[in-house]
């Protein structure tokens, strides 16, 4: 089954002149997907439930000089598609372009972009508001996300319990800091996944659980260890790259080939993905944690 990364970036000014760039209209998309007249483009995506913005870096081989100058220019966003057989495209990572640099490897140039979700004004937007008695914590949480721009709010993306008390509550500070206090102290994490806002209980996650099993690609489940004692504190498990799973969401594993002691469902705390369609770098590894069990079944 043939494998496709497309990586987009733009918008560029409609009177910028930017000859000889790969792409089309005024941004610039860049396809791999196996075949010799595509290029080498290796990606890793690092994703998170916790507030902190995803990441990704990209390495792509032998642009042009063109396209290089044109990667510098300020205020780029900077999108990641994977593409099996012919499926639809999925959008893999949404993000602004940060960084820009190429080195020499041999007789190739080697570009490394690295795209962040987060806006860079992020932790400048203020939460500053007063709520009284009775107030749903959910309603809070949906008025400081209304003020980060260009992202998506879907009530079904907001499973949050919880109403204000007798004294009231005030926020202050940066709306990343706002709601990650609120979290602490209702329960609940906040993401932004893809340019969608994401608001859920702690140990919870999406309704319908995605299944990894050796069919879809599971390769290895095991133990996560932390501290000198090496306390057991969660569960990595790694596969073949699955469209679709993001943090937040609940996978079920089930396997005969490891133990039945880890047959069960996880929620997805954080997902790494390394992607090359010119090798065999096709995988992504998720790490669940302890402290983010729903039901265990």
């Amino acid at each position: 089954m043939q494998r496709e990364l497309l990586v987009e970036i733009g918008p560029f000014k409609e009177t910028q002149n930017i000859p000889g760039v790969e792409g089309q209209g005024n941004g610039i998309r860049l396809l791999s997907n196996g075949d010799v007249n595509t290029f080498k483009i290796q990606a890793h995506i690092e994703k998170t439930i916790a507030g902190a913005g995803n990441t990704a870096q990209v390495y792509i081989w032998n642009l042009n000089k063109e396209t290089r100058e044109a990667l510098t220019t300020p205020g780029l966003s900077f999108n990641i598609y994977t593409r099996e057989g012919d499926g639809e495209y999925n959008l893999a990572f949404f993000g602004g372009l940060t960084g820009v640099y190429t080195e020499r490897m041999g007789a190739d140039l080697r570009t490394r972009l690295i795209g962040f979700s987060a806006m860079s004004n992020l932790y400048t937007l203020p939460a500053n508001g007063s709520y009284k008695k009775g107030i749903e914590i959910k309603q809070i949480v949906k008025e400081l996300a209304q003020k980060i721009p260009g992202i998506t709010i879907d009530d079904k993306n907001i499973d949050i319990d919880g109403v204000v008390g007798e004294k009231g509550i005030t926020t202050s500070g940066s709306v990343p800091e706002a709601l990650t206090t609120l979290g602490k102290q209702f329960g609940f994490s906040w993401s932004i996944q893809d340019g969608i806002f994401i608001a859920r209980k702690d140990g919870t996650g999406e309704n319908t659980a995605i299944l990894l099993n050796s069919e879809s690609g599971l390769i290895k489940v095991s133990p996560r260890f932390s501290g000198i004692t090496q306390v057991q504190v969660g569960v990595d498990i790694t596969s073949k790259y699955v469209e679709g799973i993001r943090p937040g969401q609940i996978v079920r594993v089930e396997s005969k080939v490891v133990s039945s002691n880890f047959n069960r469902n996880y929620l997805v705390h954080t997902l790494d993905c390394d992607l090359c369609p010119k090798t065999s770098d096709w995988n992504m590894h998720i790490a669940f944690f302890y402290e983010d069990v729903s039901d265990g079944q």
